[in-house]
């Protein structure tokens, strides 16, 4: 009977699991259908470059699916794409401090003696309070260690401000050229939103990077009312003046800062 029950046990096991993979599996092709357009710097080695990209059967089925013009449809998207390369390229420091908070990750990526019982604590801790029991940095940010989530913060809110920026620069370009800028606009809103996607964006950390579309907007449009658009220049002035994650859902607090 203990046999019999111990191979059903480990039968059981690898269906569970074989179903768990299918299901990831599922999930990260729907995320993979989903990604239209990405600007990937290339690690420092001995030759630095970087690449636009735009996910070309992506864009097609949103084109043909809401009758978009895709002359349009890809200049629009190529805005938002080029606007990083502007940022990272335009902005003398802002490679080297963006790979800084990088390997600042990888080196604080060592043992943490009680993580286990830490994490344990923190989960019972956020359930008692009816917080949600993963954050908007999902796994990885429940598993990191205090330092390790301080560069998380600075990373959340140097790509806030990032996104924000490439997002405004995008609409505001594109409501001057483009006919059908406003409903393209919507829809890419839309999809951000889609709440079936909700639950696996938390668990993956992916919810963050929904986030810092709409924080770094919220940001970017809460400055230029407060103080002009001239005002964003302070932020590519150097990494000191960079907007922490606390200023990202406070703009005047930025702008006392460094104003």
């Amino acid at each position: 009977g203990i046999r019999m029950a111990g191979g059903l046990a480990s039968g059981s096991g690898r269906i569970a699991k074989r179903l768990a993979a299918a299901e990831l599996g599922s999930l990260l092709g729907v995320i993979s259908r989903r990604v239209l357009g990405q600007y990937e710097l290339v690690l420092p080695s001995s030759e630095r470059g970087d690449t636009v990209f735009l996910v070309a059967p992506n864009i097609f089925a949103l084109e043909r699916n809401n009758q978009f013009r895709p002359d349009e449809f890809r200049f629009w998207l190529a805005l938002h794409e080029s606007a990083h390369r502007l940022q990272f390229v335009g902005v003398p420091w802002m490679q080297d401090y963006f790979f800084g908070l990088v390997k600042g990750l990888i080196a604080n990526a060592e043992p943490e003696k009680g993580r286990l019982k830490r994490v344990a604590g923190e989960l019972r801790k956020a359930s008692s309070q009816g917080r949600p029991i993963i954050g908007d940095s999902g796994l990885l940010g429940l598993m990191a260690s205090p330092s390790q989530r301080e560069q998380l913060d600075k990373v959340q809110a140097l790509m806030s401000l990032l996104e924000g920026h490439g997002h405004v620069v995008m609409d505001r370009i594109g409501a001057r050229v483009l006919v059908t800028q406003k409903r393209m606009a919507g829809l890419i809103k839309r999809r951000r939103q889609d709440p079936r996607m909700a639950a696996f964006l938390r668990i993956t950390g992916m919810e963050m990077k929904m986030r810092q579309y709409e924080l770094g907007e919220k940001f970017v449009l809460g400055v230029e009312e407060v103080a002009g658009w001239r005002a964003l220049d302070l932020a590519w002035q150097s990494p000191e003046t960079l907007p922490t994650i606390a200023e990202i859902e406070d703009p005047p607090l930025w702008l006392a800062r460094v104003g």
